[in-house]
């Protein structure tokens, strides 16, 4: 059984007006509720100390374990069908004009979506911390079709990195799973595609910057003013802290590596 604060849907599909995700079945589990914001702030949330601002990610739709949810407009239209033999796998396919009026932060179909998952435990139920607040995991980034299209498409974007994680330089990023402490987690970005090169900057003139480059890898510092390019790899997650009171604000720009 994995940690809450690590469960995400990986993508089968992205085309116009419809996304499809899956996740892989955990026994524990008996359904997923899918969460969903137009920024990377307002995906991530304001817990206490965070200084990250955030509105908080709006619930979109519950997919039971083993099954395969299909928003309103896809079962209208007879889209998104997925063959009987689902593999062990669960599924959510959508269509993003669906939710909009759930929420004023549910983008439109062409642009970015910042999808997040909070896990309904057997015998225990959706996760929470005290607030309530929903246990949610990484911020799965989702990019319009058009973007897709394209064989090594780039993007930008913004947010900000939160503060009172008590993840340090040197060590590993801090997901406690003490589900008692409303204690802000790292901010961790997924990208759809491994990113073949990136630049990540520091935009804040004080703070430092703490970033690896997932879960269980150290966390480095890049200092204020400063930034960290890579121009070959295929990084896909992003895991960001600061040390300092506040946030840190930074800037992507990445290239995905479809070609």
């Amino acid at each position: 059984m994995s940690s809450p604060f690590l469960t995400y849907a990986g993508m089968l599909e992205r085309s116009t007006h419809l996304i499809h995700t899956y996740l892989q079945n955990d026994p524990a589990v008996v359904a997923y509720q899918f969460w969903g914001g137009d920024t990377v702030n307002d995906a991530y949330g304001n817990p206490a100390a965070s200084g990250v601002l955030g509105s908080g990610a709006v619930a979109m739709f519950t997919t039971p374990f083993n099954q395969t949810f299909r928003s309103p407009t896809l079962r209208r239209k007879g889209l998104g069908l997925v063959p009987e033999n689902r593999r062990g796998m669960t599924h959510a396919i959508f269509d993003l004009d669906d939710y909009i009026a759930v929420g004023t932060i549910i983008p439109p179909d062409e642009q970015w979506l910042y999808l997040r998952v909070q896990e309904n435990r057997r015998g225990v139920g959706l996760l929470t911390v005290p607030g309530p607040l929903p246990v949610l995991g990484p911020i799965y980034c989702v990019p319009p079709a058009k973007t897709l299209g394209l064989p090594n498409p780039s993007f930008t974007m913004q947010g900000i990195a939160p503060s009172a994680t008590t993840s340090t330089a040197g060590g590993p990023a801090v997901f406690s799973e003490d589900l008692t402490s409303a204690i802000p987690r790292p901010m961790a970005l997924v990208l759809p595609y491994p990113m073949s090169e990136f630049n990540l900057a520091n935009l804040d003139g004080v703070k430092t910057l703490l970033v690896s480059f997932g879960p269980g890898q150290l966390m480095q510092p890049i200092a204020p003013g400063d930034e960290v390019q890579l121009y070959s790899g295929s990084t896909k997650m992003l895991v960001l802290a600061t040390p300092d009171a506040g946030g840190c604000p930074f800037s992507l720009h990445g290239v995905l590596g479809r070609s």
